[in-house]
């Protein structure tokens, strides 16, 4: 048997068939794409902001972005977490 947790908003069925493509993408992508209005402002121009101070959910879109350099840099061979389903 195998069991997976999945957080999502999103109603799921038992058996359902998850797809990701141009047209289908994951919360975190989503998110991301959210927030990059402001990223780019705080790319631009990042004197003008406090860690600290910053909404959550543009801390972790900066954090995902990180982690995607990171990836295409290092392990170009690994999935991205904006384009895939990963559960625990």
């Amino acid at each position: 048997m195998y069991a997976y947790h999945v957080v999502t908003e999103r109603p799921m069925q038992v058996g359902q068939q998850i797809i990701f493509d141009e047209v289908n993408h994951n919360g975190v992508y989503q998110r991301v794409c959210d927030k990059m209005e402001i990223v780019k402002d705080i790319y631009s121009h990042p004197e003008n902001y406090n860690a600290e101070k910053l909404e959550h959910h543009t801390s972790v879109a900066l954090r995902e972005l990180a982690l995607e350099e990171v990836r295409k840099k290092k392990y170009s061979n690994y999935p991205s977490r904006m384009a895939c389903l990963y559960v625990f």
